[in-house]
């Protein structure tokens, strides 16, 4: 329920990356919000159901794959994040790393 199918939700693993996690039709995928062209932040464009690099205006479809931009040029898809759902609770997991510094 709190996962509407089509939205995006933030998350943050424990050194502060941004994780991005899109529930479709199919289920749900985890992306790293960091463009595989430059490194730049991804964001969601709800109205467009596209993820955005606006640094060189690299265009990726709702799943990870580029559609226009260097991203495109490149075939540089977007970085899966490991992830899962417990189905009888509704739990989403997301894997994290160790923080670089150690144990938080």
């Amino acid at each position: 329920e709190q996962y509407p199918v089509g939205s995006v939700r933030k998350f943050y693993d424990l050194d502060g990356t941004e994780i991005l996690v899109k529930r479709g039709d199919d289920g749900f995928n985890a992306y790293s919000s960091t463009c595989p062209h430059l490194g730049c932040k991804v964001h969601w464009l709800d109205d467009k159901q596209q993820f955005f690099c606006p640094c060189h205006n690299g265009v990726f479809d709702s799943d990870g794959n580029p559609v226009s931009g260097p991203p495109a040029d490149a075939n540089q898809k977007m970085y899966p994040a490991p992830m899962s759902v417990d189905e009888s609770s509704g739990v989403v997991y997301i894997e994290v790393k160790e923080p670089k510094g150690g144990r938080a």
